[in-house]
Protein backbone atom coordinates (compact mmCIF):
# COMPACT_ATOMS: atom_id res chain seq x y z
CA UNK A 1 0.00 0.00 0.00
CA UNK A 2 2.66 2.34 0.87
CA UNK A 3 4.87 1.63 -1.84
CA UNK A 4 2.75 1.68 -4.56
CA UNK A 5 -0.18 4.30 -3.34
CA UNK A 6 1.03 6.68 -0.66
CA UNK A 7 4.47 7.27 -1.60
CA UNK A 8 3.63 7.75 -5.37
CA UNK A 9 1.14 10.38 -4.31
CA UNK A 10 3.38 11.70 -1.92
CA UNK A 11 6.37 12.22 -4.34
CA UNK A 12 3.78 13.95 -7.34
CA UNK A 13 2.74 16.14 -4.39
CA UNK A 14 6.61 16.73 -3.68
CA UNK A 15 7.14 18.08 -7.40
CA UNK A 16 4.31 19.71 -7.68
CA UNK A 17 4.09 21.51 -3.97
CA UNK A 18 7.96 22.72 -5.01
CA UNK A 19 7.41 23.00 -8.92
CA UNK A 20 10.71 21.20 -9.73
CA UNK A 21 11.04 21.20 -13.16
CA UNK A 22 14.98 20.47 -12.89
CA UNK A 23 15.54 17.22 -15.71
CA UNK A 24 18.52 16.05 -12.75
CA UNK A 25 17.02 16.59 -9.86
CA UNK A 26 13.13 15.08 -11.25
CA UNK A 27 14.60 11.85 -12.59
CA UNK A 28 17.07 11.75 -8.69
CA UNK A 29 14.34 12.28 -6.38
CA UNK A 30 12.12 9.88 -8.83
CA UNK A 31 14.86 6.89 -8.51
CA UNK A 32 15.30 7.43 -4.75
CA UNK A 33 11.44 7.51 -3.32
CA UNK A 34 9.31 5.81 -6.16
CA UNK A 35 11.88 2.93 -6.01
CA UNK A 36 13.30 2.84 -2.21
CA UNK A 37 15.21 -0.08 -1.16
CA UNK A 38 12.90 -3.29 -0.43
CA UNK A 39 15.28 -5.23 2.40
CA UNK A 40 14.30 -2.81 4.92
CA UNK A 41 10.67 -4.25 5.19
CA UNK A 42 11.79 -7.19 6.09
CA UNK A 43 13.72 -5.73 9.22
CA UNK A 44 10.79 -3.84 10.02
CA UNK A 45 8.60 -6.56 9.27
CA UNK A 46 10.68 -8.45 11.87
CA UNK A 47 11.05 -5.64 14.48
CA UNK A 48 7.13 -5.71 14.28
CA UNK A 49 6.76 -9.07 14.72
CA UNK A 50 5.10 -9.63 11.40
CA UNK A 51 5.62 -12.64 9.46
CA UNK A 52 9.28 -12.10 8.35
CA UNK A 53 9.62 -15.47 5.88
CA UNK A 54 6.48 -13.69 3.86
CA UNK A 55 8.18 -10.76 3.82
CA UNK A 56 11.14 -12.28 2.28
CA UNK A 57 9.33 -14.62 -0.13
CA UNK A 58 7.98 -11.14 -1.38
CA UNK A 59 11.23 -9.02 -1.65
CA UNK A 60 11.80 -10.20 -5.13
CA UNK A 61 8.13 -9.72 -6.59
CA UNK A 62 8.22 -6.17 -4.67
CA UNK A 63 11.68 -5.37 -6.10
CA UNK A 64 10.79 -6.39 -9.76
CA UNK A 65 7.20 -4.55 -9.60
CA UNK A 66 9.09 -1.25 -8.63
CA UNK A 67 11.25 -2.15 -12.22
CA UNK A 68 8.37 -2.05 -14.23
CA UNK A 69 6.43 0.84 -12.46
CA UNK A 70 9.39 3.40 -12.47
CA UNK A 71 8.86 4.22 -16.24
CA UNK A 72 5.14 4.17 -15.76
CA UNK A 73 5.23 6.96 -12.58
CA UNK A 74 7.73 9.14 -14.75
CA UNK A 75 4.89 9.37 -17.97
CA UNK A 76 1.67 9.65 -15.00
CA UNK A 77 3.95 12.26 -13.43
CA UNK A 78 3.89 14.27 -16.61
CA UNK A 79 7.77 14.70 -16.39
CA UNK A 80 8.46 15.10 -20.33
CA UNK A 81 11.52 16.73 -18.95
CA UNK A 82 12.84 14.01 -17.59
CA UNK A 83 13.26 12.66 -20.76
CA UNK A 84 14.18 16.02 -22.45
CA UNK A 85 17.89 14.62 -22.90
CA UNK A 86 17.13 12.11 -25.33
CA UNK A 87 20.79 10.14 -25.31
CA UNK A 88 20.28 7.05 -23.63
CA UNK A 89 23.39 5.70 -23.66
CA UNK A 90 24.63 6.70 -20.13
CA UNK A 91 21.94 4.72 -19.03
CA UNK A 92 22.26 1.22 -20.79
CA UNK A 93 26.28 1.85 -20.55
CA UNK A 94 25.30 2.23 -16.77
CA UNK A 95 22.48 -0.72 -16.58
CA UNK A 96 25.37 -3.56 -18.14
CA UNK A 97 28.14 -1.72 -15.79
CA UNK A 98 26.17 -2.25 -12.63
CA UNK A 99 23.11 -4.52 -12.82
CA UNK A 100 24.30 -6.88 -15.95
CA UNK A 101 27.94 -7.34 -15.24
CA UNK A 102 27.71 -8.29 -11.56
CA UNK A 103 24.53 -10.16 -12.17
CA UNK A 104 26.64 -12.60 -14.92
CA UNK A 105 29.86 -12.23 -12.63
CA UNK A 106 27.53 -13.72 -9.32
CA UNK A 107 25.77 -16.37 -11.74
CA UNK A 108 29.49 -17.59 -12.97
CA UNK A 109 30.89 -17.97 -9.23
CA UNK A 110 27.87 -19.71 -8.06
CA UNK A 111 28.02 -22.26 -11.14
CA UNK A 112 31.80 -23.19 -10.73
CA UNK A 113 31.88 -22.89 -7.03
CA UNK A 114 28.94 -26.14 -6.95
CA UNK A 115 31.62 -27.95 -8.93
Amino acid sequence: LSNFILIPIFVYGLIQLFNITSPAILIGLMLVLLTPCIDYVIVFTSLGKGNTQYMLISTPILFILQIILLPLYFVIFNSENAFSFRDLAPFIQSFIIFIVLPFMIAALLQYFSKR
